[in-house]
């Protein structure tokens, strides 16, 4: 195996002047270097230049002791399998891979000697490749494996449509998780966005059956609006995959699968985990639960999850709507607490209120538990700095992701998508924040 650890080389440097010793650093290990310097030739075949008599990889600034890279080329059937050839010449008699000169003849090796071990290289980077099942070959667009992923069908575009501007720090993270999916598979996505409106989001998707893609994702907010549309695109033979919210009944039977998360579910979680928090919450208090649209399926059962869980306790919901508009949100909310002094606790339905809850608490004086869904930058300040106490990420970007990888499969394998619960069971609060904040508002 080639050495791992960081080491310094001491080497003859040997040219039309008298040797010298010349000591040089080596910051990464040698089986970095070679591996960089291989896969960058055999990508370019244009990052190596020559310094005295040692191949130099520009990618990683190493230079690479020419015995070091013979010896190592020696040992190609470890590398490579017991197939490969050896790209040295062995001694005559002997079972050890040695040059066919002494070791302080290869000292002495001249530039054009030294600069031949680069195509070396290279075929030594194509045998590993060419004897490894499981490789994957890189292109300018995403990666296509062996089996068939990224390359089988050839009518690879995806239209992926949000009901939301991708602006929205939410929506933010599931257009990311699109667009990666995307580029792994070599899919050309066509993202569209509707910014609200659901009239228009219904005429996107009519406009999608029409234009023909090879596959369509939608969020399905209303169980009777898009029924016409998806259904037709489903009878032209498109495949269809709901996420972040979904429909049963006719329209749902018309979609492959769904994902996202499972909000009566995780409802119920985080009303337990108010009450656990915050034992004094019970009979005859009030709990604020304000979502952007209250009548939208994904209002509707996650507050039955959290009103189940408060029903236990005896304590009662008042649900307020606040829109998708953060000023909006704020005013209605500093409100409400204004004229609701009382109240026991607020748990945010959705991602709008909940990352404009603290504001709206200092703005009123009013304190009181929070847990709420969604994550944003300004929810997890505010779990940081305890004004929060955990909120349940329903993983965006998984949505994004996970739904365009199924439509891939399904073009490229004929598998049929499968249905994926894309988290929210666990919350995130102080245990747990710092990896959420490395994240929040790109991928969480």
């Amino acid at each position: 195996m080639l050495p791992t650890r960081p080491m310094e080389t001491t080497l003859r440097h040997v040219r039309a002047r008298p040797p010298r010793n010349i000591k040089i650093p080596v910051t990464y290990s040698l089986e970095f270097a070679l591996r960089k310097c291989i896969d960058t030739f055999s990508q370019t075949g244009a990052n190596f230049r020559q310094r005295g008599s040692r191949p130099v990889c520009d990618e990683t600034r190493t230079s690479i002791p020419f015995r070091a890279v013979r010896r190592h080329l020696s040992q190609s059937r470890i590398l490579c399998g017991p197939a490969a050839p050896s790209l040295i010449p062995q001694r005559r008699g002997s079972n050890m891979p040695h040059s066919a000169h002494s070791p302080r003849r290869a000292r002495r090796v001249s530039g054009w000697r030294a600069l031949a071990v680069v195509p070396a290289l290279a075929l030594l980077a194509v045998g590993c490749s060419q004897g490894s099942d499981d490789t994957a070959s890189a292109s300018g667009k995403g990666t296509s494996l062996k089996s068939g992923l990224g390359s089988t069908a050839k009518d690879r575009k995806v239209t992926f449509l949000l009901p939301q501007d991708p602006g929205d720090p939410f929506w933010t993270t599931i257009a990311q998780g699109a667009k990666d999916a995307a580029q792994l598979l070599n899919l050309k996505l066509n993202m569209q966005t509707s910014s609200g409106d659901q009239s228009k989001y219904n005429d996107l998707i009519g406009s999608a059956v029409a234009d023909k893609p090879a596959a369509l994702a939608v969020v399905l907010d209303d169980p009777n609006k898009y029924t016409e549309n998806v259904c037709a695109a489903q009878k032209a033979g498109i495949p269809v995959m709901s996420y972040n919210i979904t429909q049963e009944g006719k329209v749902g039977a018309c979609t492959l699968g769904f994902v996202g998360q499972d909000f009566e579910e995780v409802g119920y979680l985080l009303g337990k985990r108010l009450l656990a928090e915050h034992p004094d919450i019970g009979k005859g208090d009030t709990v604020l639960t304000p979502v952007e649209f209250p009548d939208q399926v994904y209002a509707v059962q996650r507050h039955a999850g959290v009103k189940r869980a408060l029903d236990e306790a005896g304590a009662k919901t008042d649900i307020l709507g606040t829109g998708i508009e953060d000023s909006a949100a704020l005013d209605k909310i500093t409100q409400y607490l204004l004229g609701h002094k009382k109240t026991a606790a607020i748990v945010p339905l959705g991602g709008t209120p909940h990352r404009n809850v603290v504001k709206a608490m200092d703005d009123s004086g009013v304190k009181v538990p929070v847990v709420g869904f969604d994550l944003a930058p300004q929810i997890v300040t505010g779990i940081e700095s305890g004004a929060i106490d955990a909120a349940a990420d329903q993983q965006g970007y998984v949505q994004g992701f996970q739904t365009v990888m199924e439509l891939g499969l399904k073009l490229d394998f004929g598998l049929s998508p499968a249905s994926i619960n894309s988290g929210g069971s666990g919350l995130v609060d102080k245990s747990n924040v710092g990896i959420a904040k490395e994240l929040a508002g790109k991928v969480r």
